[in-house]
């Protein structure tokens, strides 16, 4: 008894601390979505940004622009026997890119593998589930929840990446209300104004604190308020909030409509290192338990990223990606897909372990979280290791 309420108490942990970002509402509801990883590390900029966006793009060390479509690689291992269902969690966001296009692909199909959508909503709820066992795979974000659970080892463990934030392909952006587009040249600039996030504890809690802190600002000095993403374009608008952080698509859609304006990428500031914002979240008993189906999901997953990596580099394969993604995210125009910044993603599916820690380490000296979890208890790489052992390092 005392070990369920140990486990129950932990759960609600999870849920409060991974409280996050509200979806747009979707149109309709095909089939699931998917995590993406990140681009190589660029070299890091240190004097304030000036630009209106985003920085020049970053000279990747590991993988080039032009990529080769996934398909041409090394066969899979064969599924152990007959057909295995692997239970998701979707959000329909972009980022979600990666297992859809697999999907759609048959990427999952041909290596035996039928994806159930167990669940479909914000990747901080999905989290309950993938801790209690009742989802097998969740792409989310890295955040106060996700070291509280692991520490408190809950079942669940980030195993490859799904959203890297890299200048100019970026889907994070800081924006101001309109009357400030002219006002506002640097970071500090904003102390003493209004300034918005979507939740505390939030993967946007520390790009926000960390950047202040570049230029000698605290949270402190600002007036933090925590808005949903679909609410800050009327609150800059009206003038109820002066800034905040908003990611894709609504940080297009505000400032076509002249409610908001695009002020800078969040990759503007986070540099050293650039963020690893979204990641893969294997159950670990499940993988344990089904270690063969757990690998060849990540070499299907990976094909799917490396479809969307050769999209957002405005490869051969675009048009094709745009359909897939607007049958089956919230973004259904196409015009919409293409004008929004696509979160960049590593096509091999590799971690930044340094943004990782980092994370950890600034809400750990927030006393956001209560202890260090060893970085082996956090990551386990091994199924991305099987996936490019079989379908090779990613060629441009």
């Amino acid at each position: 008894m005392r070990l369920w309420l140990s486990f129950a108490v932990a759960l609600t942990i999870l849920a409060v601390g991974c409280a996050a970002p509200a979806a747009p509402t979707a149109t309709s509801a095909p089939k699931p979505a998917a995590p993406a990883p990140a681009q190589p590390k660029p070299t890091a900029q240190t004097a304030q940004p000036t630009a209106t966006t985003a920085a020049a793009k970053p000279t990747p060390t590991t993988a080039a622009a032009k990529p080769t479509p996934a398909a041409a690689a090394k066969p899979a291992a064969a599924p152990a026997s007959g057909t295995s269902t692997v239970n998701v969690g979707v959000t329909r966001l972009m980022a979600d890119g990666p297992l859809l296009i697999a999907l759609e692909k048959g990427y999952f199909k041909e290596l035996g593998i039928e994806i159930k959508v167990g669940f479909e909503g914000s990747a901080a709820d999905a989290m309950v589930p993938l801790a209690a066992g009742q989802l097998d795979v969740v792409g989310g974000g890295i955040n106060v929840g996700t070291f509280n659970a692991i520490a408190r080892n809950l079942p669940m463990k980030i195993v490859a990446d799904r959203a890297y934030l890299t200048p100019g392909n970026d889907g994070n952006f800081w924006m101001l209300r309109p009357g400030l587009k002219d006002k506002v040249t640097k970071i500090t600039d904003l102390k003493g104004l209004k300034f918005a996030i979507n939740s505390t504890g939030s993967p946007l809690n520390y790009q926000a604190g960390k950047a202040f802190e570049l230029f000698g600002m605290t949270l402190k000095d600002v007036d933090v308020t925590v808005i949903g993403f679909p609410d800050m374009g009327p609150a800059l608008a009206n003038g109820a909030i002066d800034a905040g952080i908003v990611v894709e698509p609504f940080a297009t859609a505000f400032h076509d409509k002249g409610m908001a304006y695009k002020w800078m990428a969040v990759s503007n500031f986070i540099t050293k290192p650039y963020m690893d914002i979204g990641v893969v979240f294997y159950n670990s008993d499940w993988a344990a338990k089904n270690d063969a189906v757990a690998k060849n999901f990540m070499v299907a997953l990976i094909k799917g990223a490396r479809e969307y990596y050769t999209a957002m580099k405005n490869g051969p394969n675009r048009a094709e990606v745009i359909k897939i993604l607007t049958t089956h995210t919230t973004i259904k125009d196409p015009k919409q897909m293409e004008s929004v910044e696509w979160t960049g993603l590593n096509p091999d599916g590799y971690l930044d372990r340094e943004s990782i820690i980092d994370q950890m380490n600034w809400y750990f000296d927030h006393k956001m979280i209560d202890t260090k979890v060893p970085m082996e208890k956090v990551i386990d790489q091994s199924y991305v290791d099987f996936a490019i052992g079989k379908l090779g390092k990613f060629k441009p």
